[in-house]
């Protein structure tokens, strides 16, 4: 009598008898079968475009606590991304979790397989350290006259140099390099260099400051007009022309403005102890 597990490959057979125009009750005696369960795998076929095998999924919905293969599965993705929640398992993975309720699986994560909920901790956007390095940094700058403020280069991961820093800063006519105090920035081979190129440079910027950083709300403007140019080969020279024409472009009375908020930048910072400011956000 038909009924029992539907085996992957009595699915195989069902969908190669249904291209070879069978029909469902016809499929059902051939492959032993219960003709519903025959109508819901040719329904599923379909519904996948005719492209893929159905795969079985457990009846009921319900995740059996006896199931060692599906815990086992729960256990693998838990072990290898442990932020993962019932709710992400079961969106993530339809073709094993699709039919089981996320209550179920939430027990079966906590009962059977012994992990805790526990509430992530959300790191700060600043350490201790930081803090206490951005408000001695900021009362330092802060006496620092407009004049000074603006004869320096500033830089970011994002800028794009094509020659040596020496012949920036004669282009330019800055005199000091604001160099990040991240650990990428402050290697000894960096120093040497930047000491090789007989290039003076801020040597305590704390780490993890953008909000200091003015040149941070240079790249959406230039992103934006970077969106008018042709730029369809990464490799040199259309890259490269299109962003040098974008930042010769610019008005310097934007730049200007910029760097004259440094004044307000580092007084916010001292205010709120070295926490992050609104210059955070690089659209400021």
């Amino acid at each position: 009598m038909p009924g029992g597990h539907t085996s992957r490959d009595n699915i195989i057979r069902i969908i190669e008898c249904y291209k070879l125009g069978l029909i469902a009750t016809e499929i059902s005696v051939q492959v032993n079968v219960k003709c519903r369960t025959v109508s819901n795998i040719i329904a599923k076929y379909k519904a996948g475009g005719e492209k893929e095998i159905p795969v079985h999924t457990h009846g009921g919905g319900l995740l059996k606590k006896q199931s060692p293969r599906a815990l086992r599965f729960i256990k693998s993705k838990l072990e290898a991304n442990p932020t993962l929640t019932a709710k992400q398992l079961k969106e993530s993975f339809p073709n094993v979790l699709g039919e089981t309720r996320v209550r179920t699986i939430q027990k079966r994560i906590s009962g059977d397989l012994g992990f805790k909920k526990v509430k992530a901790k959300k790191k700060p956007l600043v350490t201790e350290k930081q803090r206490k390095a951005r408000v001695v940094f900021c009362k330092k700058v802060k006496v620092w006259p407009i004049e000074g403020l603006r004869k320096v280069l500033f830089t970011d991961e994002a800028t794009f140099y094509t020659s040596d820093p020496a012949e920036e800063f004669e282009k330019t006519g800055t005199e000091i390099l604001q160099q990040h105090g991240a650990p990428c920035h402050t290697a000894k081979i960096i120093k040497q260099g930047l000491g090789d190129c007989k290039v003076e440079y801020i040597k305590d910027w704390p780490g993890n400051s953008p909000d200091l950083s003015p040149i941070k709300n240079l790249w959406p403007i230039i992103k934006e007009n970077l969106r008018n140019k042709d730029i369809s080969t990464v490799p040199k020279p259309k890259l490269e022309e299109a962003l040098k024409e974008c930042w010769a472009a610019l008005n310097p009375q934007i730049c200007r403005n910029l760097i004259d908020s440094i004044p307000k930048r580092v007084s916010e910072v001292i205010k709120r102890k070295g926490l992050p400011t609104k210059y955070q956000n690089n659209n400021c």
